[in-house]
């Protein structure tokens, strides 16, 4: 029976990732599903997504894209080595997606921002330019 171990994984753009597991067996095939869930999906489930044949034991590689950016997601994957024995499913941890490019705002410098006194001794206001209108003040310091 297959035995898998160090599962990881990680985002690769806003929308893509890569994962690596590691087998002792250099047979069969290895099937693989990413999912926003951290239970393991059913083997039927996850022998209908990814795969790709193993030809030797140690680190599998595996990769895909059509993920949603700033989502956070677990890689799930398992081995069948091809006389019918199956290994067990093994996830990772959690990895994010990363938010779209447009939401990040651009550096800035000094020019960029100014704080101003409310008046009540504590209270100031946070004003930053040339960011989307959602993030161009809020009010810091408030009790």
């Amino acid at each position: 029976m297959p035995q898998l171990s160090a599962v990881s994984a990680s985002p690769v753009g806003e929308t893509g990732y890569s994962g690596q597991v590691t087998t002792d067996t250099g047979a069969g095939t290895l099937y693989w599903m990413v999912s926003t869930s951290a239970t393991p999906p059913a083997m039927g489930a996850l022998k209908a997504a990814e795969s790709q044949p193993v030809t030797a034991s140690g680190v599998q590689s595996v990769s895909g894209s059509a993920l949603v950016p700033d989502t956070a997601y677990h890689l799930h994957v398992m081995q069948d080595d091809g006389a019918g024995h199956e290994s067990a499913v093994l996830s990772s941890g959690v990895f994010m997606t990363v938010a779209p490019h447009g939401n990040v705002p651009a550096a800035f410098g000094p020019g960029d921002w100014s704080i101003t006194d409310l008046g009540s001794g504590s209270d100031a206001r946070l004003s930053l330019t040339g960011l989307p209108d959602c993030l161009t003040s809020a009010p810091t310091g408030q009790n």
